[in-house]
């Protein structure tokens, strides 16, 4: 005779699964991307200036929204020419999630049509657009301490056939594969990502930012809710 299970009990097991898992890392290349909810597509972004006046003259000039609109060809960014010559005038361009979410996995494109490599690049989050020491600082290519997460660089674009390789951080060259960065699930509802200059030139870019959810129960304030994109993990399912 079969026993029914309760919609209860199933939601305290993957409750409990989830609990099991939060400290586990988690591998970019065992992802079924195409169940993967990018928590950051067509979101608000902010930035010091905007592309869109140069953008006008020049295609090349994107405006900000370029950075989550889901195109991660190299040629659809945003940004602008000249940083500055000091490390304070670097540029930055941040996410708004409009929501206080649990976030583990952000995977991030600048230009990488000549295989150039970006200076001073930093990502973090926060619970507040501020970032004035209330952040969590995610990946530092200047300072390997400060950054949380285990990075992995893509070598394509395309999810289906996309390879991550783990590297030890620092500065590192563009691909098509973007850089992935995984960590321990954190509150955030602001991502924001510095670069300054690179070996090709003094503008800044960015192609594409993706935020995921992976092990972090999604909503904060949302008790109980599942992991948002735990179905993507195939090793789990």
């Amino acid at each position: 005779m079969m026993r029914t299970i309760s919609i209860t009990t199933l939601i305290f097991i993957s409750l409990f699964s989830v609990f099991l898992s939060w400290g586990k890392e988690i591998d970019p290349n065992d992802i079924d991307w195409s169940k993967a909810e990018n928590l950051a597509l067509n979101k608000p972004v902010n930035a010091p200036k905007d592309g869109t006046d140069q953008f006008k003259a020049n295609p090349g000039w994107g405006p900000k929204e370029k950075a989550t609109n889901g195109n991660r060809d190299t040629n659809d960014w945003m940004g602008w020419n000249e940083v500055g010559k000091k490390r304070e005038e670097i540029g930055w361009c941040e996410i708004d999630l409009k929501e206080l979410l649990w976030v583990d996995t952000i995977r991030i494109w600048h230009y990488y049509g000549d295989q150039r490599t970006y200076h001073h690049v930093k990502l973090a989050v926060s619970t507040k657009s501020k970032f004035e020491g209330e952040e969590v600082v995610i990946f530092d290519g200047d300072d390997k301490s400060e950054s949380r997460a285990t990075s992995w660089i893509g070598d394509v674009a395309d999810d289906k056939s996309v390879k991550f390789k783990k590297f030890g951080g620092g500065e590192y060259q563009e691909t098509p594969g973007g850089r992935l960065d995984h960590f321990k699930p954190v509150k955030a509802q602001y991502v924001r990502d510095w670069v300054f200059g690179s070996t090709s030139n003094t503008a800044v870019h960015w192609v594409e930012i993706e935020v995921y959810s992976f092990l972090g129960p999604g909503s904060v304030t949302s008790s109980g809710k599942l992991p948002i994109a735990w179905g993507a993990i195939k090793s789990y399912n």
